[in-house]
């Protein structure tokens, strides 16, 4: 149904994504172990599916229909997939439920973005971000290796595009 959390399960996980309920949905995509390319789009339901069956995921709280719909369409064509912190089933559950973040990759992204004039870190839904605990020095640590990864694809990108 419209503005429903929806997943279908895939090999060895489930994959997320917002009903649109006109036989669309918007979720991240994106190839196989390529994920860093992966980005917010809306598609048709077969796409997502894949053979799959799909299934609604409950919610005791959460947003009304069109509130939903309307904050998935507001992210698509936005980027920024990882793994543990800005997944696909992150994404569907801030758009349903409007759970914030406790880490915000966003601040760092624009306070890289006026020191480089380009932004290293991953964009995207950055609400998103796991409920999980995880050791403050452990999620800098990774954050700053992230960051390091990602601004040397822009540079890479940036010398090698013309």
């Amino acid at each position: 149904m419209r503005g429903d959390h929806i997943r279908v399960f895939r090999y060895f996980y489930y994959h997320h994504a917002i009903d649109m309920g006109d036989g669309t949905c918007i979720h991240f995509t994106g190839e196989p172990f390529k994920k860093f390319d992966s980005y917010i789009r809306r598609t048709n339901m077969d796409v997502f599916l894949k053979g799959g069956t799909k299934k609604a995921v409950a919610y005791h709280d959460c947003k009304d229909p069109d509130e939903v719909v309307n904050t998935a369409l507001s992210y698509v064509g936005m980027a920024g997939y990882h793994l543990l912190w800005n997944n696909c089933y992150r994404f569907a559950r801030y758009c349903k439920t409007g759970i914030p973040m406790p880490m915000k990759f966003h601040e760092l992204n624009q306070k890289a973005a006026s020191v480089t004039g380009f932004s290293p870190l991953m964009v995207g839904p950055s609400r998103c971000q796991p409920e999980m605990s995880v050791s403050t020095l452990s999620a800098q640590l990774y954050m700053a290796i992230e960051s390091i990864k990602n601004l040397n694809r822009s540079l890479t990108h940036k010398i090698f595009k013309k």
